[in-house]
């Protein structure tokens, strides 16, 4: 929607678009109040002044400029052109989740703004204009196809954009945004837990230690023996004495 009048004020303190009210009931109460109250980024801030005894609705675009002159040639490229048109997909769809809809928006090239940084700020007007037709996608299509062609697109993605923007909002999100392809399942299976390596057990060294005793014993019998051979010319009269 561009209301008419639309008037644009450059002053020491910044500038404003304005729109004056001739009727009270023009203004939608709730809107203006979520607008001042919460001031959602992604819009120009608004606010509500008098004038000779005439209420205004004022748009601050101090600082910003408007998207057909916020780009140098140069530094066109069909990505930022995305950019720019997901950054108002994105503002559009967020505003209806808060009741204001999409024909109460300015889309011209002229009435988009750039700030600092390439933050897309868009202007929404609270109000009940006469004179202002219901915006319909069309308006949205011809943004996306003047964006389109500032941008240097192909032919190819300027007709599909083109007519998402046609069939709707949210068609056209999804079509700058799409799903991306998943090139893997989306649960993986998990893996299991490494096999345990077998634990090699020792052979029973136990019996080595009966080596020393063994050992000892022979000696000891051999010493004995020994003994006993040396012994026996004289042991054996002392026990035949004996017997």
């Amino acid at each position: 929607m561009i209301p008419d009048p639309l008037l644009r004020e450059n002053g020491p303190f910044g500038s404003i678009l304005v729109v004056p009210l001739p009727d009270p009931g023009c203004l939608i109460t709730y809107q203006m109040d979520y607008l001042v109250r919460h001031q959602p980024p992604g819009l120009l801030p608004c606010y509500l002044r008098s004038r000779s005894g005439q209420a205004q609705v004022c748009l601050d675009t101090s600082g910003l400029k408007p998207l057909d002159e916020a780009f140098p040639e140069s530094g066109r490229s069909e990505k930022r052109g995305r950019a720019v048109l997901r950054s108002i997909c994105r503002c559009l769809i967020e505003a209806e989740d808060h009741l204001l809809p999409i024909k109460q928006f300015m889309l011209h090239p002229s009435l988009v703004f750039v700030g600092h940084g390439e933050e897309v700020l868009l202007g929404f007007w609270p109000i009940r204009h006469k004179n202002a037709g219901n915006q319909s996608d069309g308006t949205l299509a011809e943004l996306v196809e003047t964006v389109a062609a500032a941008f240097a697109w192909s032919d190819g993605d300027t007709r599909q954009a083109v007519q998402a923007a046609r069939a709707g909002l949210h068609d056209l999100a999804a079509y700058l945004d799409p799903e991306p392809v998943r090139t893997e399942p989306v649960v993986q299976a998990q893996p299991g837990p490494e096999p345990k390596a077998a634990i090699r057990r020792r052979p029973d060294a136990r019996w080595l230690l009966t080596v020393p005793h063994a050992a000892a014993a022979l000696l000891t019998l051999a010493v004995l023996q020994g003994w006993l051979d040396q012994a026996r010319p004289v042991l054996l009269p002392i026990l035949g004495s004996l017997v």
